[in-house]
């Protein structure tokens, strides 16, 4: 009866597969991948390998004391995180009593964390795999290069125009909802390029479409660390300067400058201001248009130095840097200079050396997880 409700749910979902001749090669490729998995336990011993749909094949297992075990393996030769969770089969396959693995050509980071998030275990062609028989035994090896080739992505979460969409939605919080062309409003950048990066946040369950096409935020801590990974702090240009000027003395400095829109606290001088000031270090930390770069150094008094600098000034390739958040000035008795918004600095923080990472964790915990009351979304 299990396995009719079962036959039923996946003609309702289309779980079966096409039955082309590439497909049954994947299918025998990745079972025959898993059986060489459980072979390095020796207290595991298969008793049946059959093909019953709602999954491709069924592995029945047995335990030297005599428990049984059965492994369901679900073989798609494509699949999107966010198919994945529209599908159903999390729903109605993942809590029956079969040990659910979903198998492709090529498992992303990203629907590995919505497999284990869902209870599913999954492997790849490229030799990895999560499997996790609950209270028995948990096998894992992950790194392998991809031995499919897989389609490009069609938005770069590592330009900064990409990342300008992404701040414009993490700033916003779960709660806000958007037209794309109030996102390109928001984020300064074409239309062409926010189609891009909605449908492929889309795909990976990022975001989700509501009811009139409006974009609404799903997963924003997730979204955060795969743009965290992706970002380039590097595009930014970096110069190194010495200044004799300290504490209110440098602040006056910065703000008798007048560059007010185009100058911010940035990496640890950002969250040294937003209250998260894990790492104490004695560099300031600041963002400037480059126009303006040459005023800041008159004003500052600061001289260029190869070694032994204290002011670290940070040229952007793109405006988006100066986007406040509403936690700008939190903790600022006077809030004469703005430093770059929360999201931003975290991803900053990740990538400005030293112990930017320890401080970044920091800022998550004492800031970002507060302002979105993290919960799991996936």
């Amino acid at each position: 009866m299990f396995m009719n409700m079962l036959c039923s749910r996946s003609r309702e979902h289309g779980i079966y597969m096409n039955q082309s001749s590439h497909n049954v090669v994947l299918e025998h490729n990745l079972k025959d991948a898993l059986l060489r998995v459980l072979q390095q336990v020796s207290w595991l011993r298969v008793v049946e390998v059959q093909n019953q749909p709602p999954f491709n094949w069924l592995i029945r297992l047995q335990c030297r004391n005599k428990t049984k075990i059965i492994l369901g393996i679900l073989v798609k030769a494509e699949l999107s995180p966010s198919k994945f969770i529209a599908s159903g089969y999390a729903k109605n396959i993942g809590a029956s009593s079969v040990i659910p693995i979903l198998a492709l050509p090529l498992v992303s980071p990203r629907m590995a964390e919505i497999c284990q998030a869902k209870g599913w275990n999954w492997l790849d062609t490229a030799g990895n795999y999560r499997l996790e028989i609950p209270d028995l035994i948990l096998l894992q090896s992950t790194g392998h290069k991809a031995t499919d080739k897989r389609p490009r992505p069609v938005a770069n979460l590592s330009s900064a125009e990409a990342g300008n969409v992404i701040q414009a939605l993490l700033l916003a919080g779960r709660d806000a909802t958007w037209t794309q062309r109030e996102l390109q409003a928001q984020a300064t950048v074409s239309l062409g390029l926010v189609n891009k990066v909605v449908g492929y946040l889309r795909d990976e369950a990022f975001v989700e479409f509501q009811a009139g096409d409006k974009i609404r935020l799903k997963d924003p801590v997730s979204l955060l660390l795969a743009w965290r990974d992706a970002y380039r702090f590097s595009q930014h240009q970096r110069l190194s300067y010495f200044t004799l000027l300290r504490g209110n003395d440098l602040t006056d400095a910065l703000y008798n400058a007048g560059l007010e829109g185009n100058i911010a606290y940035a990496s640890f001088s950002a969250a040294d201001r937003l209250q998260a000031s894990h790492v104490r270090q004695s560099k300031t930390w600041l963002y400037v248009e480059k126009s303006l770069l040459e005023k800041l150094v008159e004003y500052t008094q600061a001289q260029p130095v190869g070694t032994g600098d204290n002011l670290v000034l940070l040229v952007p390739n793109n405006l988006g840097v100066f986007v406040p958040g509403e936690q700008s000035g939190i903790g600022i008795d006077e809030p004469r200079i703005s430093c770059t918004n929360l999201v931003r600095t975290y991803v900053d923080l990740w990538h400005s050396g030293g112990r930017g990472q320890e401080a970044a964790e920091a800022l998550f915990e004492q800031c970002i997880k507060i302002a979105w009351e993290v919960r799991v979304m996936i």
